[in-house]
C-alpha cells in the first residue's frame, strides 16, 4: 500500500467585523497513494460555528468546533470546506484544523494548520470587511 501525504490549509481574512465571519479549509492529498477515510477536525475561538459544508463528504458543527468525514481522497485531489462563524466578541479569533486518514502518512508536519482573524466592531470610516 502506498502512503498518502495529506496537507491542510486555512483561508481566512486577517480582519473582519463582528457578525458572520466566513473562512475555508482545504485538504489536499500529495500522494502517492489514496487517503482513505479522511477526517478533518477543527475549531475557532470567540465564535460559534453556524455551518460547515463540503461538496464531497459530510460535516457537522458543535459550538466552536467542526468535524468532516471526507471519504477517500485520491492522489492530487483536494476537498474544500466552507465555514461560517458568528463572532460576538472583539479580539483575536484563533482557527485550528487537523486532518488524518486511515492510510499511513509519514509527513505529518502539514496535517495541522492555524490562522487568526482580528475581530472588531465596525466603525464607519475606519473599519471595513474584505
Amino acid at each position: 500500500m502506498l502512503d498518502a501525504d495529506l496537507a491542510v490549509s486555512i483561508n481566512a481574512p486577517a480582519k473582519y467585523p463582528l457578525g458572520i465571519t466566513p473562512f475555508a479549509v482545504t485538504v489536499v492529498n500529495k500522494g502517492p497513494g489514496p487517503a482513505t477515510a479522511a477526517r478533518l477536525t477543527g475549531s475557532i475561538t470567540l465564535s460559534r460555528l453556524n455551518s460547515a459544508t463540503t461538496s464531497q463528504g459530510k460535516c457537522s458543527v458543535n459550538g466552536g468546533g467542526f468535524s468532516c468525514d471526507l471519504g477517500t481522497i485520491a492522489n492530487s485531489e483536494s476537498r474544500s470546506v466552507s465555514l461560517q462563524a458568528r463572532t460576538e466578541k472583539e479580539g483575536r479569533a484563533e482557527i485550528t484544523a487537523d486532518v488524518r486518514s486511515g492510510t499511513p502518512d509519514r509527513i505529518t508536519e502539514n496535517n495541522h494548520a492555524r490562522a487568526a482573524i482580528e475581530v472588531k466592531k465596525a466603525v464607519k470610516g475606519t473599519w471595513s470587511s474584505p
